[in-house]
């Protein structure tokens, strides 16, 4: 029983301390289990007290029982159902549990953070593919897949009319003390107004001048919406397989469909796309997710003051497996042999920037939407060189910035190892440009004179490792009076903590 326990916490929490104590001394024998919810390896917080985490443990817990020939503990669904209204168990009748429940997450988190009836619809749809819809003051969802209309009174009141109302206009209270809205951009709003589709409309989708504004950029929905849930398994290193019919599916999930832009659970028929797979497989929150590509310090600020929910229920659990563990394990070893900045190494792996899949081999994936990748692999010298220089054209990261001040990698592993370069990653606006070219850096200068021309400074980072000679920045035109700076990383970073200071005190 004991090492049952250990298994369990260890397929759970695979980088945390722990301790278990086995009860033998009554009817049933059981575990305590208590674990340390800060990272050995990331040295932060990682584990909150999140009621999803319940159905994981209880789904790893069944498993491990029934392989080792130990009773299942039977669900209380039954007894749930018996005390069911007629009207909410006809609902799950005709929808199941999990799809309801999906849709009452997703509605949940929107009206968290919806402050307008036409900001709530965009929300659900353009986030979610929830269609959503008012006809007098009667408020209606639309699940995809499925061809009837759930009225909200038959959910909850808190999603009907009036009840999504008062939290739009509670919400937009809450951002103005916050300091994220001013107090004349709510002054005789009236919550009331929605925009009127037509009897004919089909797809529900709320005109982009009526969402300008809105907290969270619609276009970032969009782009979730539009990108590649297969893509993204390939660059987190998730297992997908694939059926004679040429169907992928998540390994050790098969009930878990994967296509191009949105997965699908078949048991249950929830769907959806990138933003909750992302969410599922990080153990975050939808806003997580949406607030990846934005300034932290607004995500947390959102949280504070719109009180977003934490997500209590999944529609499927993406199987932790020894590849991430492993991955861990590398990261660290570059850490330590290779000089490479940690934090920035786990940030770039959680947004599928960067793969490392054994010491002498790791891989970066570009910024742009046509993702390019590029190998690295280690010499008998420890150099890290690459085999590719052709279709290079795009780069791994590409920032724009407030000054007319360019920062300038000369190559890949210069960047990984600053310490202080992650400060340009979650903000809303930086102090300078920061571009880190996956071609060779004398190629990619020489294609890019006139970029470079075009400010007034570029600092570029020489890796010491490499023969980079000062000729490389012949692109400066006298006439421009563009100044080049050579610099190390160490120099690099004293220079960015000077910086970020500097604008703290503006």
């Amino acid at each position: 029983m004991n090492s049952l326990g250990k298994k369990m916490v260890e397929e759970y929490f695979p980088d945390h301390h722990y301790a278990i104590v086995t009860h033998t001394d009554t009817d049933k024998t059981h575990n305590h289990i208590v674990i340390n919810p800060v990272s050995n390896t990331e040295k932060s917080r990682r584990i909150t007290n999140e009621k999803k985490h319940l159905y994981r443990l209880r789904e790893i817990n069944d498993k491990l029982a029934r392989e080792n020939g130990l009773s299942v503990v039977k669900s209380q669904s039954r007894e749930s159902w018996d005390k069911m209204s007629d009207e909410v168990r006809s609902i799950y009748k005709r929808t199941g549990f999990s799809r309801t429940n999906d849709l009452m997450e997703k509605a949940r988190f929107s009206m968290s953070i919806a402050t307008s009836f036409d900001e709530y619809s965009a929300y659900l749809n353009r986030g979610f593919g929830i269609k959503f819809r008012i006809r007098g003051k009667t408020v209606s969802y639309l699940y995809p897949g499925l061809s009837k209309w759930r009225r909200a009174g038959k959910l909850s009141v808190k999603y009907d009319f009036d009840g999504l109302q008062k939290r739009f206009e509670e919400n937009d209270k809450a951002l103005v003390r916050q300091g994220l809205k001013k107090a004349t951009d709510i002054e005789g709003k009236d919550y009331s107004k929605y925009y009127r589709f037509k009897r004919e409309e089909t797809e529900y989708k709320i005109p982009d001048y009526r969402i300008k504004g809105s907290i969270i950029p619609i276009e970032k929905l969009d782009n979730l919406k539009n990108s590649s849930v297969e893509s993204y398994c390939d660059r987190m290193g998730i297992e997908l397989k694939e059926n004679a019919d040429g169907e992928k599916s998540l390994s050790g999930r098969d009930y878990i469909r994967v296509s191009k832009n949105s997965w699908k659970n078949l048991r249950t028929g929830c769907e959806g796309g990138l933003l909750e797979f992302k969410a599922y497989f990080n153990n975050k929150s939808f806003l997580d997710s949406i607030g990846e590509d934005l300034e932290r310090d607004f995500v947390d600020k959102m949280k504070m003051s719109l009180d977003v929910p934490e997500p209590s229920f999944q529609a499927f659990y993406v199987p932790t497996n020894d590849k991430r563990i492993r991955e861990k394990e590398l990261i660290n070893h570059l850490v330590i042999t290779d000089g490479f900045n940690r934090s920035l190494l786990f940030e770039l792996s959680k947004s599928g920037r960067f793969r490392v899949f054994e010491k002498n081999r790791f891989k970066v994936y570009s910024d742009s939407e046509n993702v390019r990748s590029l190998t690295f692999y280690r010499d008998p010298n420890s150099k890290w060189f690459t085999k590719k220089i052709k279709g290079l054209d795009q780069n791994l990261i590409n920032l724009r910035g407030q000054s007319n001040e360019l920062i300038l990698f000369s190559s890949v592993e210069s960047f990984l190892k600053s310490n202080e370069i992650g400060q340009f990653f979650n903000r809303k606006s930086i102090p300078q440009n920061l571009v880190v070219p996956m071609k060779p850096i004398r190629n990619w200068i020489n294609e890019n004179e006139d970029f470079l021309s075009s400010f007034e400074r570029v600092r570029f980072v020489k890796d010491d490792s490499k023969n980079v000679f000062d000729d490389i920045l012949s692109f400066r035109d006298p006439l421009k009076k563009t100044e080049a700076k050579n610099m190390s990383v160490e120099e690099l970073d004293k220079f960015i903590k000077k910086s970020f200071k500097k604008r703290e005190r503006n």
